[in-house]
């Protein structure tokens, strides 16, 4: 599968403006909401096309857990730089559920790899900046009428 080439989200630049306007107000908790309504967009994709596997197992810790383990231990996070206008969203695992992203992801020489994680991403895009605009949005409207 080809690279696309990545085209900007129409607005973005009008609402980074406002929201320039109104960081005093939100201090970039705005756009971190933002990128975190994003990103578990694209969580809830992973859950639907991570690999389950059909055998009980043990993490690298000794605990014994079910075929589907990983699935759950998905998780996401969002950051903001300390001048508060570039947000980073991340879609990541638990220290148990590494393997998720490590073996079946990128395979081993004994395990070919299931890649998931991109595929969710792709699938997760348009509707993850949906998400992003419109919680942008709603934090630009709240706080022009708190302001």
């Amino acid at each position: 599968m080809a690279f696309e080439k990545r085209s900007t989200l129409e607005g973005v630049a009008v609402l980074t403006k406002q929201l320039k306007a109104l960081e005093q107000l939100e201090q970039g908790q705005v756009l971190k909401r933002g990128v975190k309504a994003g990103i578990n967009v694209a969580l809830k994709y992973a859950r639907q096309n991570i690999p389950v596997g059909t055998v009980d197992h043990k993490t690298y810790t000794g605990r014994a857990v079910s075929a589907g383990f990983a699935r759950s231990q998905l998780r996401t996070g969002a950051s903001i730089n300390k001048t508060k206008d570039i947000a980073d969203g991340i879609l990541t695992t638990t220290k148990e559920g590494y393997y998720a992203l490590n073996f079946v992801e990128l395979g081993t020489r004994y395990q070919r790899a299931q890649p998931w994680i991109r595929k969710s991403l792709l699938q997760a895009r348009d509707e993850a900046e949906l998400a992003l605009a419109n919680t942008i949005l709603l934090g630009i409207d709240k706080a022009v009428e708190s302001a």
